[in-house]
């Protein structure tokens, strides 16, 4: 009877509201689930820096415990927009914690992006890849994206809002997500340029990294080496 929601912003939320929580709310009554955990809703946005990370930390644990309703559709956008879309740091890290949930994961998506069967993506070696990944061709591309998210290191993610490929409301919220170094993201955030700043935090989440994320997952171009840095240079 309670799920806890993963989702992207979408529409004019002040006016109209967000098609994809409709979508969420109308799968929600049809399963006879009474009760919803989003995160705009469930958080107070209102409350001192270290206790607004203690409530991230612990609303992060529901998406490894409880049924999580997925909506990550835009209306107008094209299924491949996805990708760039769990990619941002917030739902790349909700995805993490999804496969460590034994539970039901639900796609509730209001314009079939992430419903259309993986079959249909008319990609080259799209064969190999489902195979790689235990996908078949009529399993739904969210599917295919939790897997390929499992095996992508966090560090794609920093990289591509390095590169503006991936969008992110706010850089500061790293220090949420990678709790590890909330303190130090902290203060370089507030010393350091746009994109020292984000090499800091790919190189601190370069530490953290795991050996066994590796070689299947997503792969954002480097071209890091061309942007303007203060404190940071490259050379062959």
């Amino acid at each position: 009877q309670v799920a806890v929601v993963s989702w992207r912003w979408d529409g004019d939320l002040r006016t109209k509201g967000s098609w994809n929580i409709a979508s969420v709310v109308n799968v929600a009554k049809r399963r006879g689930i009474r009760y919803l955990f989003i995160d705009t809703i469930s958080i107070d946005q209102t409350l001192p820096v270290d206790d607004l990370i203690e409530q991230v930390v612990a609303f992060s644990t529901l998406y490894t415990k409880i049924t999580v309703l997925a909506a990550y559709d835009k209306t107008g956008d094209d299924w491949r927009h996805m990708k760039s879309t769990v990619l941002r740091p917030w739902i790349l890290n909700e995805i993490r914690l999804f496969r460590q949930n034994s539970g039901t994961i639900i796609y509730a998506g209001h314009a079939r992006q992430g419903c259309m069967h993986a079959g249909q993506i008319g990609e080259g070696g799209i064969g190999v890849r489902l195979a790689a990944y235990g996908v078949s061709h009529k399993d739904s591309y969210f599917k295919l994206l939790l897997e390929t998210i499992w095996c992508t290191s966090f560090i794609e993610s920093i990289i591509g809002v390095l590169l503006e490929d991936v969008g992110m409301s706010s850089t500061l919220d790293f220090k949420y997500i990678i709790h590890a170094y909330s303190h130090i993201l902290s203060v370089a955030y507030e010393q350091m340029e746009r994109n020292d700043y984000l090499l800091t935090t790919a190189i601190l989440c370069h530490a953290l990294r795991k050996d066994d994320l590796a070689e299947k997952g997503f792969r954002i171009k480097r071209n890091i080496e061309k942007l303007r840095y203060c404190r940071y240079s490259f050379t062959a």
